[in-house]
């Protein structure tokens, strides 16, 4: 389930930003926040996935 909200946030601020494309000047740099973003979002999971296992090294 958490993939699943973690994918509708994602999808919901990808809709916000392509509605907000009105020029292309800022084409790449809307790119670049999307890409930062879901990288952003994974790390996030990622982080709260391993806090909750809590691997022994």
């Amino acid at each position: 389930m958490g993939c699943q909200n973690i994918t509708h946030t994602a999808t919901r601020a990808d809709s916000l930003i392509s509605t907000h494309t009105h020029t292309h000047t800022q084409n790449y740099f809307l790119v670049f926040l999307r890409l930062i973003a879901i990288l952003f979002l994974f790390f996030l999971l990622f982080f709260s996935l391993s806090l909750s296992h809590t691997p022994v090294l």
